[in-house]
């Protein structure tokens, strides 16, 4: 069975430290393993994963171009699917730009963390930025709460139901089966609606019933499988216990991020 790893987090060689040390230092977490590019191999290795999405975020406007430069280096890389970045902060012709050059190396898409990044998506110059996006990349957003609470929350399911109302032709995965620790709100607000959810760093954490009864009223076939590494494994094992056939669980693992991405 093919797995592919929708939701993996991935530094360069010299950032990889200083980057865990700092998110560790916020979160409270640690690692299962180094991010870099050999250590992410390693831990798909280990769990029969196949491919893997290599996200990052920046968290400055005058990061885009070199985490962007980086994705396009990846986009050979037979076992990675890069993801790029942008930032709301970009004057709106370096967006577009950004947009072209990574659409036009080959990457499918762009990883947005709002919390991180500093910015409300329904403001102006979120809206702007998803706008410039359109359909011509995949938007993975971070749902829900952050491992800690934050305020304000601008990832709440029910602000996320209204972005995709403004925005309805983005095409938008939203991590953490559409909102961290706010899976009763994802009922309400999100499930059924035409974007995908990613399971990362959720089915250890959700209720079982719970996560059968989001996948049961979204579709099984708009839910792709994540881990969030390096903060949870990438031992995919526990999907299997949510009893789904093997249409579905196929689809998860893999079938449908490569339906999506189009690859």
């Amino acid at each position: 069975m093919t797995v592919i790893d929708a939701h993996a987090h991935i530094f360069p060689d010299d950032l990889a430290e200083r980057a865990v040390a700092r998110l560790s230092e916020t979160y409270g977490v640690q690692p299962v393993r180094l991010p870099t590019l050999a250590g992410v191999i390693e831990e798909m290795d280990q769990h029969g994963v196949a491919r893997a999405c290599a996200l990052q975020v920046a968290t400055k406007p005058e990061h885009v171009q070199v985490i962007n430069t980086w994705a396009l280096e990846l986009v050979s890389h037979d076992r990675i699917i890069p993801f790029g970045a942008l930032h709301s902060r970009q004057p709106r012709e370096e967006i577009a730009a950004e947009i072209d050059r990574l659409q036009a190396g080959g990457v499918r898409g762009v990883k947005l963390q709002p919390y991180f990044q500093g910015f409300d998506p329904l403001s102006p110059e979120g809206l702007e930025l998803f706008r410039l996006i359109g359909n011509r990349l995949v938007v993975l957003i971070h749902g829900g709460e952050e491992m800690i609470h934050v305020t304000p929350l601008w990832t709440a399911p029910e602000l996320l139901a209204r972005l995709h109302d403004a925005v309805p032709d983005v095409k938008m995965i939203i991590g953490h089966l559409g909102g961290y620790d706010r899976w009763g709100e994802v009922l309400q607000h999100l499930a059924g609606r035409d974007v995908y959810f990613d399971l990362s760093f959720t089915l250890h954490q959700c209720p079982r019933d719970l996560v059968l009864r989001i996948l049961e009223r979204h579709g099984c076939d708009r839910v792709v499988w994540g881990s969030d590494f390096p903060w949870a494994s990438m031992d995919w094992r526990l999907l299997m216990g949510l009893g789904l056939n093997e249409v579905e669980t196929k689809g998860i693992l893999s079938g449908n991020l490569l339906r999506f991405l189009s690859l």
